[in-house]
């Protein structure tokens, strides 16, 4: 789980409170991870809808009503994404 906080506005960044996030959590850990306690009131957590800040679609995001930041929740384990990266990697031209 890679953790990023931001100053932005929620308004601003493309995230569904509908949808799950993509990977392996919980959402009492999501929470936490980003720095709030589990039973505060206000809590919104979701999904990014399409890539954010060079975060792919899918990542967490957990806002808390009045806190001045956000945080972006990686959730899928490392192994996994070095896995996807190599499947991208462009392969030589024949000539």
């Amino acid at each position: 789980m890679r953790i990023f906080r931001y100053l932005d506005d929620v308004a601003e960044v493309p995230v569904d409170f509908l949808a799950d996030p993509d990977g392996d959590w919980e959402l009492d850990a999501l929470i936490e991870a980003a720095g709030f306690e589990s039973t505060a009131d206000g809590l919104s957590v979701g999904a990014l809808s399409e890539g954010y800040r060079g975060h792919p679609d899918g990542c967490a995001v957990v806002v808390k009503e009045g806190s001045s930041y956000l945080a972006i929740i990686d959730c899928i384990p490392l192994p996994v994404m070095l896995n996807v990266a190599r499947v991208r990697e462009p392969t030589a031209r024949a000539a």
